[in-house]
């Protein structure tokens, strides 16, 4: 062990997590270094383990999260995920590397997990613009969404009455499976994808809801042509009646518009972000957007709903054996996605062959596969594809003998309209909105001049750099700086950055940029040379490239001041037009 803690404490004396393989009396000596903030183990005798968690000092780390311990038998690329989804993990994505404190077959296996599990998060890493886009949809949807039902009364009241939902998704297979759809469609719930919405209207099936959650934007692009609302951009006349639109926030608000036009019911459910669970509406939510497509929200509403038997089709999550993305029929063109992302094998259903998907659709695959196994103990979940790639821990079953069962059932639909809020609710619901639109944009401000301040002194440091004799040596160069307010200033920066961090406000506005920038910086603070003058120049470097990294978040917070002042007068006219 004391080689393992000299050489740790020494190498890694700038890291603030470490993951390491093995417990080991170790623990307390490496919190000694102010610098560790966390401390990730994996540990493959689970009797050592409980003994470990049962010491009064682990208790206290593992109640303050400073510690996680993890069985290494157990261990899998579902628990890597979680583990960097929270507390900021992703951050530290560039240092993840286990060390050995005891030799193990495993580590490699855990490693690897780990490392693709980043790979998954990046993946589905928005851009910084679909972040804006978010928070302009969400303050221009949050007033439609009070003055329509909430989720947790959609919940209450449409418990299911049937044994059978149906997932219906847009995948290139779908076609084949309407007709038999078409004659069960009176004894099952009917969940449709956006996508599939135009199609079974074309071939007589009713849904009983219909989801969307696409903002509209891809690549980074705001895309004016191939829009979501394209799908709604119709009137069905009495097919539209006892249809349940079920929208999430992030939808753009002409997707509304449409609905409202042609006098749909519909409503709007709030997402899992920090932002958005900071306005305290949870009657109203919560939908959780990361890593899911819109037929993966539908399974979820479909679970929630206490369906116990879910039957997916058209889910083929891979291009059919033409190339194509989408069915015959899809309002955007059955090639919709067959060249806008490189092809990646992957196991067909059935388990025997490979077929070609992309990045995006193995995040949707893995967000099923994820939920599935979640709620294994309640619901039995059937991929009648036929096609398509595998959805690991769901039944792979003829759609034709599914409809055997499901045609033998006794069930008639009784699906309750959901009642709109009282006037009273929406206008206290507003004037709640309101004030904690009011409440963000102080600290916003409060944010913009705490930046103005930090970037005025990285300016200072850049001039005086720039201002050294240019004839000196670099040892020469380096004493003429003041490295003890260098220090003090690195200590300030860290701090203005860990307050950024813990503010709920700008969290999801600032987590793209973070995520994909942050990670840099601690693996410059990680480095650790045993040189002086390299360490004095990666202090410079970690203070002089914050400058446009403090710089671009502030365009971020900009921007989403903006949009919540626009927001404002939106709601304040409106509780004057409607309220007085």
């Amino acid at each position: 062990m004391n080689s393992f803690l000299y050489n740790t404490l020494n190498s890694y004396h700038n890291h603030p997590i470490l993951f390491v393989f093995g417990l080991g009396d170790y623990i307390e000596k490496l919190f000694q270094n102010e610098n560790l903030k966390f401390l990730v183990i994996f540990e493959d005798n689970e009797e050592l383990i409980e003994n470990f968690i049962n010491k009064k000092y682990i208790i206290s780390l593992l109640q303050s999260k400073k510690i996680f311990i993890f069985n290494a038998n157990t261990f899998n690329f579902d628990r890597a995920k979680e583990l960097f989804l929270q507390q900021n993990f992703m951050f530290y994505s560039k240092i993840a590397e286990i060390l050995k404190f005891k030799n193990s077959n495993s580590i490699q296996i855990i490693q690897d997990y780990i490392n693709k599990a980043i790979e998954s998060i990046f993946n589905a890493l928005q851009s910084s613009q679909e972040c804006e886009v978010y928070i302009e949809h969400f303050c221009k949807n949050l007033p439609k969404t009070l003055s329509h039902s909430s989720t947790k009364n959609f919940l209450s009241t449409h418990k299911a009455k049937q044994k059978y939902a149906i997932i219906v998704a847009s995948g290139p297979s779908l076609i084949k499976q309407l007709p038999l759809l078409k004659k069960i469609q009176n004894k099952v719930s009917i969940f449709c994808a956006d996508g599939s919405f135009t199609i079974l209207h074309k071939y007589g099936i009713k849904p009983d809801y219909v989801f969307c959650i696409e903002r509209d934007v891809i690549n980074g692009k705001k895309d004016k042509v191939i829009g979501s609302w394209n799908f709604f951009d119709n009137n069905f006349g009495d097919f539209d009646r006892d249809i349940l639109f079920i929208f999430s926030d992030t939808v753009n608000p002409k997707t509304i518009k449409l609905i409202e036009k042609n006098n749909r019911n519909y409503m709007i459910t709030l997402s899992t972000n920090l932002f958005c669970t900071s306005f305290g509406f949870d009657d109203f939510g919560y939908c959780d957007l990361s890593f899911n497509s819109v037929a993966n929200l539908a399974y979820n509403f479909a679970v929630s709903l206490c369906y116990t038997n879910i039957i997916l089709i058209g889910q083929d999550l891979a291009f059919g054996k033409d190339g194509n993305s989408h069915p015959k029929d899809f309002l955007h063109g059955t090639n919709l996605d067959s060249s806008r992302y490189k092809h990646i094998k992957t196991i067909a259903y059935g388990g025997q062959e490979k077929v070609y998907t992309h990045a995006a659709w193995l995040l949707y695959k893995e967000k099923y596969e994820y939920d599935i196994s979640l709620n294994k103990h309640i619901v039995k979940t059937y991929n009648a594809t036929e096609g398509g790639a595998r959805i690991e821990g769901a039944i792979e079953k003829p759609f034709t003998k599914l409809c055997e069962q499901i045609i033998k059932e006794n069930t008639i639909k009784n699906i309750k309209k959901l009642a709109l809020p009282s006037k009273h609710s929406i206008y206290t619901n507003l004037q709640k909105a309101l004030n904690h639109f009011k409440t963000i944009n102080q600290a916003s401000n409060n944010f913009l001049n705490d930046s103005k301040k930090i970037i005025e002194k990285i300016q200072n440091v850049s001039l005086r750099v720039n201002s050294l004799p240019k004839d000196l040596s670099l040892e020469e160069s380096l004493k003429l700086i003041d490295f003890n307010q260098i220090s003090i200033l690195q200590k300030e920066i860290k701090l203005y950055k860990e307050n950024i961090y813990k503010n709920k406000f700008f969290s999801t506005i600032l987590l793209s940029y973070m995520y994909a920038n942050e990670c840099n910086f601690i693996q410059l603070e990680c480095l650790n040379t045993n040189i002086p003058s390299k360490n004095m120049i990666n202090q410079l470097s970690f203070i002089i490239n914050h400058k446009r990294h403090i710089e671009e978040m502030v365009k971020l917070i900009q921007f989403q001041h903006s949009i919540i002042n626009q927001t404002i007068t939106d709601i304040q006219e409106l509780i004057s037009k409607d309220f007085s």
